[in-house]
């Protein structure tokens, strides 16, 4: 009765009881209430109690005192006559789940914007990742039946700074821009809209024609010039920046158990969220 089972240090004699100080009389909590102890390290230990109307929280440390508990969506899901019973919890890391046994599970009715993966932009839109140049590689973007190609210098020059000035050839934003300028216009993409980021082209066609073929070739097996449009197997596949709210479908590893996710870009933060 009195052991504790410990599975690096075996069955050992179980602490003492030490009295700190009384948190409340008898029905402060209510008649059932549900206790929850996180004992996140030495220093982070907290007594969380569910009243069923309400929650407190405690600290734990050598000063036990009550900490303010912030609800800014309302205490409706952990209202219960019978805490003890109808919640459960399960602290993770620095996260604690709660979950009320009584309460149906069912959709929100919210839904997000499909954007440029589903609805009418789906076939609208693609994106064209540059990841820089390498000399005397060929550079070709291929939109709805028309092309255009150019070959970057080969880095080879008799006098050093005309050498030195090639370098501004194999960047990234420059490569775009000549594609662009040479494509741009042709039979059948005169409405179209080019738009150059920070490494991608963002190109949407306009309403009422799609974006029937996208096609690029760097002679460097792909690894210059890359096409995205809604889905990828990696995030490492996805450019560092995108064109705000640009969703892209994570297909992820197929013998992988892992789901496939939705990720889109804010670029407010610079970041890919999942969605």
């Amino acid at each position: 009765i009195n052991g504790w089972s410990s599975e690096a240090e075996g069955l050992q004699k179980r602490p003492a009881t030490v009295f700190k100080k009384r948190l409340g009389n008898a029905g402060t909590f209510g008649t059932q209430p549900l206790i929850h102890t996180i004992n996140r390290d030495l220093s982070e230990r907290y007594n969380i109690e569910f009243t069923g109307s309400g929650v407190k929280a405690y600290s734990l440390g050598d000063t036990i005192q009550e900490i303010t508990v912030n609800v800014p969506q309302g205490l409706s899901y952990i209202t219960t006559t019978q805490p003890r019973v109808d919640l459960r919890c399960i602290t993770i890391a620095d996260y604690t789940f709660i979950v009320n046994r009584t309460k149906v599970i069912g959709k929100s009715g919210r839904t997000t914007d499909a954007g440029n993966v589903g609805g009418p932009d789906r076939d609208r839109v693609a994106l064209v990742l540059c990841r820089g140049g390498q000399y005397g590689r060929e550079m070709s973007l291929t939109v709805n039946g028309q092309n255009f190609s150019y070959r970057l210098p080969d880095g080879v020059a008799e006098k050093p700074q005309d050498a030195a000035a090639m370098v501004k050839e194999t960047d990234a934003q420059l490569i775009l821009t000549k594609l662009v300028a040479g494509i741009k216009g042709k039979p059948g993409l005169e409405n179209f809209t080019w738009t150059i980021g920070s490494g991608y082209l963002h190109v949407v066609a306009p309403t009422g024609k799609t974006i029937s073929q996208i096609e690029v070739h760097d002679g460097y097996a792909g690894q210059i010039l890359q096409i995205v449009r809604h889905e990828v197997s990696t995030v490492a596949k996805l450019p560092i920046e995108a064109p705000d709210k640009y969703t892209v479908l994570i297909r992820g590893d197929t013998t992988k158990s892992g789901d496939a996710y939705y990720i889109r870009y804010d670029a407010a933060q610079k970041v890919w969220k999942e969605t």
